[in-house]
């Protein structure tokens, strides 16, 4: 079964020349879920949409809640070759931004990474800490400290037409971390 078509058939065997290496895609989450370990079998679904009076809204961004389950799809043949990063701009940067919000511990925590074992696409609708998919690998353990730059993680494969799944979770109970996903300058 192919789960992404490949639009590339019979590039790898082409005669290429060393390419300038190309600069790096960002390449945002298709799936930002909450998940929940003290209520297992909670189903937190966020509104994929809204109602407005000049018609229906379909927001790009979507709210990040520690612990979340984030999927991404890589489908460009060549970039195959990844790090996760999580944006957080400083509280100055944001301070006259209405529509960027953070919410974080006021201490230093330790946010664990994790990879996942979802090679298909995780349904949103029945996803919840009783379903999640089995973790695999802890890629990273990233301190957030308020106001400052977080570091990438490791580089680690993409093969093109797969999809990522991640679960970010703090190993401390009282750390938490929640923000509305947003593209725009400066990103979150």
């Amino acid at each position: 079964k192919l789960f992404y078509p490949n639009p590339y058939i019979g590039l790898e065997k082409a005669v290429l020349t060393d390419p300038t290496p190309a600069p790096p895609v960002i390449n945002f989450p298709l799936l930002l879920a909450q998940i929940n370990s003290s209520d297992p079998s909670a189903v937190y679904l966020q509104q994929p949409h809204s109602p407005t009076s000049f018609g229906m809204i379909y927001p790009e961004d979507r709210e990040f809640i520690v612990s979340t389950i984030a999927q991404f799809r890589t489908l460009d043949f060549g970039l195959e070759r990844c790090v996760a990063t999580l944006a957080i701009p400083s509280p100055a940067d944001v301070e006259n931004l209405p529509d960027k919000r953070v919410s974080s511990s006021n201490e230093p925590c330790s946010l664990e990474i994790w990879s996942l074992d979802a090679p298909e696409s995780i349904r949103p609708r029945i996803l919840s800490w009783a379903t999640r998919p089995r973790r695999l690998d802890l890629v990273t353990t990233i301190v957030v400290r308020p106001g400052h730059n977080l570091p990438d993680t490791p580089e680690f494969p993409c093969p093109a037409r797969t999809a990522l799944a991640f679960e970010l979770s703090y190993s401390d109970s009282s750390c938490h971390l929640r923000f509305r996903q947003n593209k725009k300058s400066p990103r979150l």
